[in-house]
């Protein structure tokens, strides 16, 4: 089984990660696809990295779990990104289960990641070494 996590993830941290590995677990080992939006109803024109920066990281981050891959279909939607849209666009490569599961409270953010990051503070031990590196690189939140 997968299940869907969709987000901003600008950028992914381990808040992020800790909550999707609990819901695999959870889910009996199921693959968790993050789906990171496109742009967001809500947040148009709000973030920061492209939509292709945040699915990088987010590849950075999960490449070494199986039980966590990107999914990217909301790149080839139009603007915004709505639910339902997406949802259609998976269609019955992802049939719609719904459950409820408990994940842990993570006292971590992506505002505050950028914060840090636009203040030259640390984000170390908030997002993977490689993302970490890849927003360096990038100059990104700068």
């Amino acid at each position: 089984m997968d299940a869907l996590f969709g987000g901003s993830f600008d950028p992914v941290h381990l808040g992020h990660l800790v909550v999707a590995e609990t819901a695999a677990e959870a889910l009996g080992g199921a693959t968790i696809r993050f789906m990171p939006a496109r742009e967001q109803p809500f947040k148009r024109a709000a973030h920061q990295a492209t939509p292709e920066q945040r699915a990088d990281m987010l590849a950075l981050a999960v490449r070494d779990n199986p039980r966590l891959q990107v999914e990217r279909v909301e790149f080839d939607l139009p603007v915004p990104s709505y639910t339902v849209r997406t949802l259609r666009a998976l269609g019955p490569r992802h049939p719609l289960i719904r459950r409820v599961i408990e994940v842990p409270a993570i006292a971590v953010s992506a505002t505050d990641v950028r914060e840090r990051v636009r203040a030259g503070r640390s984000i170390r031990y908030l997002v993977p070494e490689a993302v970490r590196e890849y927003i360096a690189a990038h100059g990104l939140y700068r």
